[in-house]
């Protein structure tokens, strides 16, 4: 059951038209701060291939503490390099755009995507959760805590349609 809802909400996130939105500008007094980050996480996979993923931009903060959404696209980009055992290097994604989840998927059941922990979704709560723009089966990144700069990433990577595999646990550090 929750492969199939998970297919579906894939499906409906990968499909839909709300991804050709223009980017609107958050309202001032919505957005206390502002944080550039830049985070990293790593996979390893077989045969000692390994992912990295590298995170940077920003995140907008309420004064209440908590991220301001954004309305599609993010400010944030993900670069995903694989590094075999001979040591070359290929990059996958150079500049990929990180969509907020919840923007393109406000009814989802954000828990069916299998982060680790309190990097997990809450149903019809995407906060924190982005999807890399034009995945082919899907790539997920989740920041955590939602309301404290000092930000912890964990990605899911789906490299076949119902094969995924997740990172380590990432660290993130403001750089401005």
């Amino acid at each position: 059951m929750k492969k199939v809802l998970l297919g579906s909400f894939l499906s409906s996130v990968l499909t839909t038209s709300s991804l050709l939105s223009p980017v609107v500008a958050q309202p001032a007094e919505r957005v206390a701060s502002q944080s550039a980050l830049l985070c990293e996480a790593t996979l390893t996979l077989a045969q000692g291939v390994r992912l990295s993923y590298r995170l940077t931009g920003t995140v907008s903060r309420e004064s209440s503490g908590q991220p301001v959404s954004p309305p599609v696209l993010s400010n944030l980009m993900l670069r995903v390099e694989r590094r075999n055992p001979n040591g070359t290097t290929q990059t996958i994604v150079q500049r990929g755009n990180l969509l907020f989840i919840e923007s393109i998927a406000p009814d989802a059941d954000y828990s069916l995507l299998p982060f680790s922990g309190h990097f997990r979704g809450n149903p019809n709560d995407g906060r924190g959760i982005y999807h890399l723009n034009g995945s082919v089966h899907g790539l997920y990144v989740s920041l955590r805590p939602l309301n404290d700069t000092s930000k912890q990433i964990q990605v899911v990577h789906y490299l076949g349609n119902s094969q995924f595999f997740r990172s380590s646990v990432g660290n993130c550090r403001v750089t401005s």
